[in-house]
């Protein structure tokens, strides 16, 4: 499992982002562009989790009380099949958490199904999380 990062400040309302990935690509952009828009009173904390982690992190998190969660996937043609396993398990039990399918090495074709388990939205390079980010905190409250 990735260790989670570091984020857990105060007692102040929190954003959680929860990303899937191999590596750091994503969840580095996350870092960086998760926090544009969030009012002071807001803390960003951004945790790395596996595939089958995923459902049971939202689900705490909803539980302790943080209503406004983020996921972000990374779907490559290896991981596809897997991954949106996954996310339709997420959608089914958790409907209201945002996903966001990272998928830069993805096919077309497999790209628009995404949808279809659960994704909101598809990012292609992690700077697209810039405008994404800015649009889901303004969406979701940012305050």
């Amino acid at each position: 499992m990735n260790a989670f990062a570091d984020g857990l400040f105060d007692a102040s309302p929190e954003r959680p982002w929860i990303v899937c990935e191999h590596g750091n690509r994503w969840i580095e952009a996350v870092r960086c562009f998760c926090t544009e828009q969030l009012a002071d009173s807001v803390t960003p904390v951004v945790r790395a989790a596996d595939d089958d982690e995923v459902v049971a992190l939202a689900g705490r998190q909803l539980r302790q009380g943080q209503p406004h969660i983020v996921v972000v996937w990374e779907i490559t043609p290896d991981s596809f099949a897997e991954s949106t396993r996954f996310m339709m398990a997420l959608t089914r039990s958790l409907p209201q958490v945002v996903q966001i399918a990272a998928c830069s090495q993805l096919a077309t074709c497999h790209e628009a199904t995404l949808s279809e388990f659960g994704a909101m939205l598809r990012v292609r390079q992690p700077e697209d999380l810039q405008k994404m980010a800015r649009v889901i905190n303004l969406r979701l409250g940012a305050s």
